[in-house]
């Protein structure tokens, strides 16, 4: 699947590459990001990580508000817990690729969503001090779904909201319990080149 996402991107972004509506920059932010785990009988929610995000994007304006952004974002994610007296920290790093479909309300302010995939690049479990490689307990991807908000500001600024609904099941296990990753992001851009 992360093939076809990934042709698809190309091959989307190569064809707007000889439009005059592409525009294209990088961003930054905060993300605060948690675990949802479900089993039988019930679920149970970690306390919220906070780390960071950074990336590009490319906007497409395909119609006079409508544009594509797909974007390719390295997002920090993960969660917090206890475990009796153990302090416990999951610590995932995903290459998200975005593919956005933006509405412009005005020339400034916009809403987006999309599909989303992520590619897990690690996964360290942190107990008290000691940290463990879990990347082999995980899939190798997490499908989730965007949506959010961006304002452009003067001097080719921007700014956003966006959430990320985790929809996929990220345990690689065979038993009845599931795994769902969501973040909250804040963040800030910088338009490199514009139409």
């Amino acid at each position: 699947m992360k093939r076809i996402f990934t042709v698809v991107t190309c091959m989307l972004i190569a064809g707007a590459a000889y439009s005059q509506n592409l525009s294209g920059g990088v961003r930054l932010g905060l993300n605060i990001s948690n675990l949802k785990s479900t089993y039988d009988g019930g679920s149970s929610k970690d306390n919220a990580r906070l780390s960071g995000h950074l990336g590009g994007y490319i906007t497409y304006e395909f119609q006079d508000r409508m544009a594509f952004q797909p974007e390719l974002i390295i997002s920090g994610e993960g969660s917090r817990s206890e475990a009796g007296n153990d302090k416990v920290k999951n610590n995932l790093t995903y290459i998200n690729i975005p593919l956005l479909f933006r509405y412009n309300i005005t020339e400034e302010l916009n809403l987006h969503t999309g599909p989303q995939i992520g590619i897990l690049a690690s996964a360290k479990r942190k107990v008290d001090g000691d940290t463990d490689d879990v990347k082999d307990g995980l899939k190798g991807t997490n499908i989730s779904w965007a949506i959010g908000a961006g304002y452009e500001l003067p001097n080719n600024l921007n700014v956003g909201l966006r959430y990320n609904i985790g929809l996929s099941d990220i345990l690689d296990t065979v038993n009845d319990s599931k795994l769902k990753a969501s973040t909250f992001q804040i963040y800030v851009g910088y338009r490199l080149f514009s139409k």
